[in-house]
């Protein structure tokens, strides 16, 4: 009986530390996601002398089958919109997409509070040959967490938003 006590308060203290470690271990999606996205702005702008907030555009895709993060161009787009904007010398796509986290169980929506220092670009007020990019990654690592919201900027700054978990 002691030995079962004392595994039951081992296991009491142990599980609260594992759900912490593996929302960070998934926050690393967000990151990896980010830079990536990162790189290939800065090989579209040393090209076009502009970011775009058409994922197609710079050639980004998410890899796998389960993503805890959705990906935006830019806040405020929703799959399928375009963005209104020239780039000059472009004239490739600008539809604006918007991957959604898939294979998790939680549910999540959008419209988060952010407190990012950093301006959001939103597509609707995003004007030609935009010279920043802030694209977000949004997602609900946990039943009862905040949403998580990360993004960053033209100079690979990344920023936590929701540094709650």
């Amino acid at each position: 009986m002691i030995v079962v006590g004392i595994i039951g308060i081992l296991v009491s203290v142990a599980v609260p530390q594992f759900n912490k470690y593996q929302r960070k271990a998934r926050q690393s999606e967000a990151k990896i996601a980010l830079s990536a996205i990162y790189g290939l702005e800065k090989g579209f702008y040393s090209e076009y002398s502009s970011y775009s907030p058409a994922f197609d555009a710079i050639g980004y895709a998410p890899e796998g089958s389960k993503q805890y993060y959705a990906l935006q161009g830019c806040y405020g787009a929703s799959a399928g919109d375009s963005w209104t904007g020239t780039i000059t010398g472009y004239t490739g796509s600008s539809a604006i997409q918007v991957y959604f986290q898939v294979g998790t169980p939680y549910a999540w929506a959008w419209t988060v509070s952010t407190s990012c220092s950093q301006p959001t670009l939103n597509c609707s007020t995003l004007g030609n040959d935009p010279q920043s990019i802030s694209p977000p990654a949004i997602g609900m690592l946990c039943t009862g967490c905040p949403t998580d919201w990360w993004q960053i900027n033209h100079l690979k700054i990344l920023e936590n938003c929701n540094s709650g978990l």
